[in-house]
């Protein structure tokens, strides 16, 4: 799946992959080992879903949605 990924995904998309295995891991733990990350694992696991949340909004901006319908009043600079 990785080697897909870098075929058809910007790097910068891919890299943010390897930050979020940690947490996969620390996920896996609690459910089939029974494990209770730290508090600390737990803010950083906050800190790191953060970070790649931030990398990948500045990699895909929001695209604007086209505008439906009339429009609402008059623009400031057109008066009657």
């Amino acid at each position: 799946a990785y080697a897909w990924l870098l075929r058809v995904a910007p790097i910068s998309l891919v890299v943010t992959h390897q930050y979020v295995n940690p947490l996969v891991a620390i996920a896996l733990g609690m459910v089939f080992l029974d494990e209770r990350p730290s508090p600390w694992a737990l803010a950083g696991a906050l800190v790191v879903l953060g970070a790649v949340y931030i990398a990948i909004r500045a990699e895909f901006p929001r695209r604007s949605r086209p505008v439906t319908g009339a429009p609402r009043g008059t623009p400031a600079d057109q008066t009657a």
